[in-house]
């Protein structure tokens, strides 16, 4: 069947996720371009990092392909992304602050103002970067939960 054609047969909800989960793809892209000039203080961080931004790059495209072909497996793969993201959340736990320090040093140090953070302002900086991380990893959580249950739900589309 045509792309096209595969489109307009797509039900509403699996267009609406399968836009969304192209919303994605330059975060996905960003971060691959990225990782190479970060210096990370030791190597467990950068395997750590490289793991999740390989990992996000393969759900990503299994997601694209099994809403597109409407494949029976999706739902096994929201599953097996919600169980990476909660894994994602407690080993992250052990690496957040050695990860996102380094990842806070790349970004000030790239602005001409990098002089003008103190320690004590930087720090405040990585507890924020450190936070907002924690949220975003839960709220993706509950979002490939809402599309676990969504997919569950529309049976006769994911039949092939």
């Amino acid at each position: 069947m045509p792309a096209l054609e595969r489109f307009k047969k797509m039900p509403v909800g699996v267009l609406l996720i399968f836009l969304f989960t192209l919303l994605g793809l330059p975060g996905v892209i960003m971060n691959v371009f990225q990782f190479p000039q970060i210096t990370f203080s030791n190597p467990e961080t950068a395997v750590f990092a490289l793991f999740f931004i390989a990992l996000g790059i393969v759900f990503l495209l299994l997601q694209l392909y099994g809403l597109f072909a409407g494949k029976k497996f999706l739902p096994k793969i929201y599953l097996v992304m919600i169980a990476v993201v909660i894994l994602q959340f407690f080993v992250a736990s052990a690496f957040f602050p050695l990860y996102y320090s380094d990842i806070v040093n790349y970004s000030i140090s790239a602005q001409a103002a990098a002089q003008q953070f103190s320690t004590a302002e930087k720090q405040v900086i990585e507890g924020i970067a450190i936070a907002t991380a924690q949220i975003v990893i839960f709220i993706s959580a509950i979002i490939y939960a809402a599309f676990f249950f969504y997919a569950r739900r529309k049976k006769e589309y994911f039949a092939n």
